[in-house]
């Protein structure tokens, strides 16, 4: 999707058919940007039994004696 802020600032009327190049070149460069970016670091859902039992174990109430 590309837009033209200025004059349309409710981002109503996507230009990307009508300037594809320039659609490109914008793509190409958030690519290149992307690969700059360090790895994302955000639980991705892998082992979740496991983060479950230990979220379980850290909120539960603990007796002291």
């Amino acid at each position: 999707m590309l837009f033209n802020i200025d004059t349309d600032p409710a981002e109503t009327k996507n230009l990307a058919k009508e300037y594809p190049q320039r659609t490109q070149q914008l793509l190409a460069a958030l690519k290149s940007w992307e690969t700059t970016l360090a790895k994302p670091r955000w639980y991705d859902g892998s082992n979740w039994k496991h983060w479950q039992n230990e979220s379980v174990k850290n909120h539960r109430m603990h007796q002291d004696g």
